[in-house]
């Protein structure tokens, strides 16, 4: 074999149909050598899925997933799936807040500042617009059921995506891989082979290729689908010069064979379990494997001997004279009978040890796996009436099993947004607009370009928060902001921002509309550069009080002096109207004040002489 003889798919010296005949043939050699690694995963998806999966290949997975198929697996077994139950509890429980990448810099000016929270806000519009949040909690059951799940980023039609890649698609050598960071990083797809040609329609040599590919049709022959393996290589560049490469190519010959510069793959994982050595994780599925069998096993003896045994059954004795025929399902029916009457017996079924049994395996596995069997039923083992204080004890010592996996749910979305990053730069090298659109509730929707933000990998740190660090539930919430605002740390009016209930959501917005329009209107003014004066008919004490606390705020962030000077001359125009809406009245006329001394006269007493009348009442 030739790549036994020295030479690499990503040697200099090969074309490119020899670099695609390489690449093809060491994916064989792995294959064989990583088919341990294959099995496991079909049997993860089998214990997951419930339903016996005869392959992983297009051939066999479709034909074993056919609604025919699947019915005659189950219709005749007892399901008792634990593996799938403390999964699903598990991704419900970490992905359940919506994780947002944020930007931070260290000792920047102003400007560099605000150019990284402009960048928060525009991965945060990204993550939304390619449905990040959507895609997360599937990457995190992958990692659950096979122990690594990925994701994998790139652009299309001028646009980023980001797509969850099913595990059995990547590949790696092990021995490249054994400390966890391989050079070399395999893709096998099945791709429609019309997608293809529409794809490359443009290049005659690559039409040719792809016609020339074999295609797999499936379990049908009659599949008007046709389907082409297509495989996708990357090779980083490295320190000692050599240039990276990347590579797409069929059994027929390359497609795509161009330089890779970047320092990282086009793809983010998360591992359930991190191995001390190797690149793969190991999976909740592996956990409890042992006890899912025994659990499938006494489940199905148990349902045996429950059909063979639970059925009553009619004892004559010999000699007796009973009319069979008489012993029928009549309700209160009469049986006629000489000598000995029928006697009707149950057997015992299933011995009560093997319900102790199953059920000791059952609650095992979740505490095993650290997944609360109440969470996984919906139940509240703190009851209704719980206080707040007691609902985050209890959420915290559940969190705290699982820290490790959920740090890595974090951190894969730090790597996520790297993979952004990346893709964004390389559009707008092409000259291409790269928007996202950032929704928040203090400026609505709010669109950023790409070429607004200006910020080097040094001159930012990424740290990841969740949505909202309160807790969910409305009494743990209310009691969290309570104490927030007994210490004086929040405001009444951030507190009901802060409650995010639904059915307050009315009277909340107009509740701190005053607190968001003063916010807009001096960051706009920071922003622009241009003064903006005060307005009289917003609320004068709370524009005072902001526009200090953003003068310091300012004055700690080191802002150019120039804006210093913007909020110094608002402040000092809201303390002039502060200060003549608090003025005493002017002196009154005198006129005035005879008029005044007349009528607070008493009857009869003397008008002062020369004095003017005062006019009729009504006049």
């Amino acid at each position: 074999m030739d790549l036994l003889r020295g030479k690499q798919w990503f040697d200099s010296d090969l074309s490119e149909s020899q670099r695609a005949q390489y690449l093809f043939g060491l994916l064989k050699t792995l294959d064989s050598n990583q088919m341990g690694i294959q099995q496991n995963n079909l049997r993860c998806l089998r214990l997951y899925n419930n339903q016996e999966i005869t392959g992983l290949s297009i051939a066999n997975y479709v034909l074993s997933s056919t609604p025919g198929n699947i019915g005659v697996a189950r219709q005749n077994r007892l399901t008792l799936n634990v593996i799938k139950s403390c999964i699903d509890t598990l991704v419900s429980k970490l992905a359940k807040d919506r994780i947002a990448p944020t930007f931070l810099t260290s000792r920047a000016p102003w400007a560099k500042q605000r150019q990284a929270e402009k960048l928060t806000k525009w991965m945060k519009g990204a993550f939304y617009g390619t449905k990040v949040h959507e895609t997360m909690p599937l990457v995190l059951r992958d990692a659950a059921i096979f122990g690594t799940g990925f994701v994998k980023v790139y652009s299309e039609g001028g646009k980023i995506c980001a797509e969850r890649v099913f595990p059995d698609e990547m590949l790696v050598d092990l021995n490249d891989a054994y400390y966890g960071s391989p050079e070399c990083m395999y893709q096998r797809k099945f791709v429609s082979k019309s997608q293809l040609l529409k794809k490359f329609a443009d290049d005659p040599e690559k039409v040719a290729i792809i016609n020339r590919s074999k295609t797999v049709q499936g379990h049908s022959s009659m599949s008007p689908a046709e389907l082409i393996q297509v495989v996708e290589g990357w090779r980083l560049p490295n320190e000692d010069g050599q240039e990276g490469l990347h590579i797409i190519a069929t059994d027929a010959g390359s497609l795509v064979s161009e330089p890779y510069e970047r320092k990282r793959f086009p793809f983010a994982c998360i591992r359930y379990t991190v191995q001390p050595v190797g690149f793969y994780g190991s999976s909740l599925t592996e956990d409890i494997l042992g006890l899912q069998i025994e659990i499938n096993r006494l489940a199905m003896h148990m349902q045996q001997s429950m059909r063979l045994l639970s059925n009553p059954r009619v004892f004559i004795e010999e000699g007796s004279s009973v009319n069979t025929n008489q012993l029928t399902n009549e309700i209160g029916g009469i049986v006629k009978y000489r000598g000995t009457p029928p006697v009707i017996q149950t057997a015992q079924t299933v011995a009560p040890e093997l319900f102790n049994q199953l059920n000791t395996l059952y609650a095992r596995a979740y505490e095993v796996t650290g997944v609360s069997q109440l969470a996984a039923a919906s139940r509240n083992p703190l009851g209704a009436n719980a206080s707040g204080k007691a609902l985050r004890e209890m959420t915290d010592i559940q969190s705290d099993r699982f820290a490790l996996t959920s740090y890595q749910y974090q951190q894969v979305h730090l790597d996520l947004a790297e993979l952004f990053i990346d893709e964004a730069k390389a559009l707008a090298a092409a000259g291409k607009p790269v928007p996202s659109k950032s929704f928040d509730r203090k400026n609505g929707l709010e669109s950023i370009d790409w070429s607004e933000i200006a910020l080097e990998d040094d001159e930012y740190i990424m740290q990841c928060f969740p949505a909202s660090a309160l807790p969910d539930q409305p009494g743990a919430r209310i009691e969290s902001i309570r104490e927030l605002m007994q210490m004086g740390m929040i405001e009444p009016d951030t507190a009901q921002e802060l409650l995010d209930f639904p059915d307050l959501d009315k009277y909340t917005s107009l509740a701190v509309a005053p607190t968001r329009i003063v916010q807009r209107l001096i960051e706009q003014m920071l922003e622009t550069g241009k003064y903006i004066p005060p307005e009289p008919y917003l609320p004068i004490d709370k524009m005072q009080k902001m526009a200090q606390l953003y003068y310091c705020d300012a004055q700690v962030r080191g802002m150019e002096e120039e804006k210093l000077n913007l909020l110094r001359q608002f402040i000092d125009a809201c303390g002039l109207m502060v200060a003549q809406m608090t003025q005493p009245p002017p002196p009154q006329a005198p006129a005035q004040q005879l008029l005044e001394s007349q009528l607070a006269a008493p009857a009869g007493a003397q008008a002062v002489p020369g004095a003017a009348l005062p006019p009729p009442l009504g006049v």
